[in-house]
């Protein structure tokens, strides 16, 4: 379990993962990265952002955010329930890779949790994007 008091959340990961923190200098805002060592194509991100108000049209805020995925062919996008609370969850591809992305809006901040695997490979990480969605709580 990572918890992380700075970016405001707990989330289970695969311990045998490689973790890297990075943090803006006195922002609160960053993201913890994990990459799979036997498959150097796969990430998983969590991302936390301060809000200085809650969004008003979430698919504004949805196509902000994945616009740094060039080239996603979104091949879902829906509202889920989740543990933590409602979330927008989009599942798409580019030439390279199969994403799968969660966006949980709160008051404050906003978090974005993705899993991105090589072409081909979602469906081996499916079990792994279950768990670490189901164990995400974002902290007071």
């Amino acid at each position: 379990m990572h918890i992380d008091a700075v970016l405001e959340f707990a989330i289970e990961y695969p311990l045998s993962w490689k973790k890297t923190r990075r943090v803006t200098y006195g922002s609160r805002q960053g993201e913890v990265r994990w990459t799979d060592p036997d498959h150097p194509g796969t990430l998983l991100k969590a991302r936390s952002t301060l809000t200085k108000q809650p969004a008003s049209n979430p698919d504004q805020l949805i196509d902000l955010i994945l616009q740094e995925y060039s080239g996603l062919e979104i091949s879902l996008k829906e509202k889920v329930t989740l543990s933590s609370g409602e979330a927008w969850h989009v599942t798409g591809h580019t030439l390279q890779f199969d994403l799968e992305i969660y966006l949980i809006a709160h008051e404050q901040r906003n978090y974005l949790i993705a899993l991105t695997v090589t072409r081909g490979d979602i469906d081996d990480y499916q079990d792994i994007a279950s768990r670490v969605m189901d164990s995400f709580q974002a902290l007071p």
